[in-house]
């Protein structure tokens, strides 16, 4: 349903309400007003009292903007800019009408036909403001009726039907009034004031000292009558309808704001409650993890302040915040918002404010969605965009139940979208949002609940900022986790992977399926680029006897790139980002890493890391050029890209006589950059050479199986037996049973270790059995006590943990 303006809607409803209420008030007084006077009888009916304040001109009545009894003076001017004043001294007890008639005969007062109805009337946060201890008891000061004092922010709407005199022969039609803030009194048109005992004396309650003095047979001003109910009945509604715009105005704000929510999520949001969980309940943080490097926090109204570029934590009396460092959260950081380990750049923390504070800032607009938020590392280049941003991203949101596809992914590093923005959408069916994206929404931008930080455990690469670059030490990812990720991305671009040959397939099926394989060049059209690509080509394709195909990130999708390369048998390419797209080859796959001259690739080994991680099932082979004659460097050009024109003259030729570029760290290194930005023409014999004997080494079979990576269990009831055979001579016979999960696995090699150590002594004595017990008797001395402790191997690598140590004396 399309939402309708607030302030269109309390407009409209105003204006019929204020329309109702005057024909509602000229028909009370259909029976009673023969004629609306003119301004100049209306004046001269008017007489003045002692609290009085301003006469009342009546071209146009200015009237209160919120009617409360002590802002009664402070009028807004209106047609000629008099002002009218209101008594805010009123009658503080109210009684119902009928009491008010009980009251009037009571008082003495001659009884009417009809008696006054007096309507109390809630919508209007109207009231009647009369109480009569005794009714008019005379005219000339015979005695006068009792008014208490008080005050009250309402007026009276007073109905007449067809008041008579005592003996119900004419109408009554009031003539004049007096205001006061004493008592009341009404005089018969034809008394002067001055000999009126009792006067009429009231502010907004003075309509219902006139119906009293009505029916005690004074006769007043219809005129003044009209008037003096109207500006009661428009002061009332004016107030009402002020409250209805403050109303109006804060709901108007809301919607805007929950609109602003909506342009940011389409899950549904209540702005008002979720601005008062913020208030009262504050931001709220918990996060795994010890050190900055390994920590990722999650936040309950976590705010951004896009004018400030700052994060903003909402303290209140529940707030939780765990850790909670103190002055430590700046040492350096919280956390790293990227998966680049340390990186002063990359460094999360936020500001601290009281909850009470948000009454002075912008209204927040609310992100109703579960949020991840990160930095892209640099999502130009394609080796950082899936080492860095997608892995790292993929596995913190399995990590999480609700960071699921239904989350939304926040990049706070301030790059635009990049030429691989398409492959983040993939994570999430929202799309993800830039940091400058959240200036257009608001000042102040709540996420309801959000993830800050990476996870790190899926990275096995370290670009050189402290050391040079090279494999990170105590890697925990393994090939498995990453072609789950390959083929988790692979199903969101509709990309089905070309399945393993099932290994019953007969000869002639193998032949069929070895007319299928084919080899995939990485074609590079700007820089690195391969001189004789065509020639090379050729080359390949007489060699493996298979189809070359050529794939270019400058000239095809992604998709279209993965799902050429997903059924691929050899991937042949130029060091290069475009590399990464191995982790989407089939196990077994061979690729082929050329360097250009004076680059050693054991230097420079990302993608080795990867197709040689354990359960990827890749076979790497490197290629270096080295003959200077078949390169062509490009000094002139700019730094970024290799020119070393800028550099002093001994420089550049240091740079042009070295053969072999030195370590360096990150990330600027010019003698890097001149060598790595080099074409190159590949030395074709040479190049096939280094093919044939890298395949040599590759693994056999032509499609390779998961490795196991299934470890053994502990061996189960180790024991030991001691015997002394001399003074000199003793036996030690230790034994155990299989582990448990051994029998429900196929293994082909199965051995154990048993490592025997003196007690006191700091060395051990290791050994590697076939079988489950053995008797040692070297270096065994008697009476000596010695520690026990032995484990299972699978296949020569695969270790399972010890067993409970065993004490064994001889």
């Amino acid at each position: 349903m399309q939402p309708m303006a607030v302030g269109d809607g309390v407009d409209n409803l105003g204006k019929i309400f204020l329309s109702e209420l005057l024909v509602q008030t000229l028909l009370v007084f259909h029976d009673v007003v023969e004629h609306i006077p003119s301004v100049a009888e209306l004046q001269d009916e008017v007489k003045l009292g002692l609290g009085v304040y301003h006469l009342v001109q009546a071209h146009n009545v200015g009237v209160l903007d919120q009617l409360h009894a002590a802002d009664l003076l402070e009028q807004v001017a209106r047609g000629h800019g008099v002002q009218l004043g209101l008594v805010d001294d009123l009658h503080r007890h109210f009684l119902s009408g009928e009491h008010v008639a009980r009251q009037l005969d009571h008082g003495e007062v001659a009884a009417a036909q009809r008696l006054v109805q007096v309507v109390q009337a809630g919508d209007l946060a109207v009231v009647a403001p009369l109480e009569a201890r005794h009714g008019w008891r005379g005219r000339q000061g015979e005695g006068s009726p009792h008014c208490r004092r008080g005050r009250v922010g309402g007026v009276v709407w007073v109905q007449l039907r067809a008041v008579h005199r005592r003996r119900g022969e004419n109408p009554m039609v009031p003539t004049s009034y007096r205001t006061g803030n004493s008592c009341c009194a009404a005089a018969d048109v034809s008394t002067p004031p001055s000999a009126v005992g009792g006067q009429l004396e009231t502010g907004v309650g003075s309509v219902a000292a006139v119906m009293r003095a009505s029916l005690a047979g004074c006769r007043m001003s219809v005129g003044a009558l009209l008037n003096g109910l109207l500006v009661s009945v428009v002061a009332a509604l004016l107030w009402k309808y002020s409250k209805l715009s403050e109303h109006a105005a804060l709901l108007e704000e809301e919607l805007h704001m929950t609109r602003q929510s909506q342009e940011l999520s389409q899950a549904p949001i209540d702005y008002h409650v979720a601005l008062q969980a913020l208030q009262e309940q504050g931001t709220r943080m918990v996060c795994t993890g010890k050190m900055h490097t390994d920590r990722v926090c999650r936040f309950d109204y976590l705010c951004y302040c896009s004018e400030a570029e700052e994060f903003v934590f909402f303290h209140s009396n529940s707030s939780v915040m765990l850790p909670n460092l103190g002055s430590r959260r700046f040492q350096p950081a919280l956390l790293d918002l990227s998966s680049v380990e340390d990186h002063n750049t990359q460094y999360f923390n936020f500001l601290e404010l009281p909850a009470a504070a948000l009454k002075f800032m912008p209204k927040p607009v609310f992100v109703p969605d579960v949020t991840l938020i990160l930095n892209r590392f640099n999502p130009d280049n394609l080796m950082h965009v899936f080492h860095d941003d997608l892995i790292p991203a993929f596995y913190t949101m399995k990590q999480y139940s609700d960071l699921d596809d239904e989350a939304r992914l926040v990049f706070m590093e301030g790059w635009s979208e990049g030429p691989h923005f398409d492959l983040y959408r993939l994570l999430s069916s929202k799309q993800p949002l830039l940091k400058e994206q959240l200036r257009n929404f608001g000042k102040l931008i709540c996420f309801t609940k959000s993830y800050v930080g990476l996870s790190k455990m899926t990275t096995w690469y370290q670009y050189g900022f402290v050391q040079p670059q090279g494999p990170k030490a105590n890697m925990l990812v393994s090939g498995n986790e990453i072609r789950q990720f390959a083929t988790a991305l692979m199903e969101k671009m509709n990309i089905t992977r070309v399945e393993e040959v099932e290994k019953d397939r007969g000869s002639a099926e193998d032949e069929k399926e070895r007319k299928d394989d084919y080899v995939v060049v990485f074609s590079r059209s700007a820089t690195r680029l391969i001189l004789n690509e065509a020639e090379l080509i050729l080359a390949l394709a007489q060699e493996f006897q298979m189809r070359v195909v050529t794939v270019s990130l400058e000239d095809q999708s992604f998709p279209g790139i993965v799902q050429v390369i997903s059924g691929a048998s050899v991937l042949v390419s130029m060091h290069g980002a475009q590399l990464i797209a191995s982790l989407f080859l089939p196990r077994g796959a061979t690729v082929v890493e050329l360097f250009p001259f004076a680059v050693n690739p054991e230097q420079y080994t990302p993608y080795k890391t990867l197709a040689t991680l354990p359960g990827m099932d890749l076979h790497y082979i490197s290629w270096r050029n080295t003959k200077e004659e078949n390169t062509i460097t490009h000094p002139d050009r700019p730094w970024e890209q290799g020119g070393i024109a800028h550099l002093e003259k001994e420089e550049q030729e240091r740079i042009l006589a070295s053969r072999d570029v030195p370590r360096h760290l990150c990330c600027r290194n010019p003698e890097w950059l001149f060598r790595i930005y080099q074409d190159t023409l590949v030395d074709i014999p040479y190049f096939l050479e280094i093919l044939r004997e890298g395949m040599k080494t590759k693994p056999s079979g032509k499609k390779s199986k998961p490795a196991s990576t299934v470890h053994p269990g502990r061996v189960r009831e180790p024991q030991c037996q001691t015997s002394v055979q001399t003074t000199n001579e003793a036996k030690l016979t230790v034994s155990w049973q299989i582990p448990w999960n051994l029998k429900y696995l196929k293994v082909r090699e199965v051995k154990y270790e048993v490592w025997i150590q003196e007690q006191g002594e700091n060395t051990y004595m290791p050994y590697i059995l076939p079988q489950q017990n053995y008797t040692f008797s070297e270096n065994i001395k008697p009476f000596t006590t010695y520690l026990v402790w032995v484990r299972c191997i699978f296949n020569k690598s695969l270790l399972g943990p010890f067993a409970d140590v065993l004490m064994c004396r001889t």
